[in-house]
């Protein structure tokens, strides 16, 4: 049974189920737009397992993924509300997490 777990079919489903992240402090526009080709150039390189299932980032990094990811489903995610690290905005604290959760929705996120 535990052999049938790790089958290489098993693994290249799961592959799919990946969120390729960097939420570092020092990610930059050009480290991500170097991200984005990787991802997007996968299926050539790869074409018998299936790409990521999203790019995760910070909400300030959104719009450099929607503007140089073109693979075929591959979703934008991102980060809000503090987790784990994000950048909260000065307001009351009510308000926090449901500013951080909205502008990532207007900024394109799709996951």
């Amino acid at each position: 049974m535990k052999n049938e777990l790790y089958s290489i079919t098993n693994l290249k489903t799961l592959f799919g189920f990946i969120d390729l992240t960097s939420l570092n402090s020092t990610d930059t526009e050009e480290k991500i737009k170097k991200m984005c080709l990787k991802v997007n150039g996968f299926k050539k390189q790869y074409p018998d397992i299936p790409n990521v299932a999203a790019i995760c980032i910070y909400p300030s990094l959104v719009k450099i993924v929607r503007k140089n990811l073109n693979a075929p489903g591959v979703k934008i995610a991102s980060v809000s509300a503090g987790f784990p690290s994000s950048p909260i905005s000065v307001c009351t604290p009510h308000h926090v997490p449901l500013k951080q959760l909205r502008n990532p929705l207007y900024l394109g996120v799709t996951r």
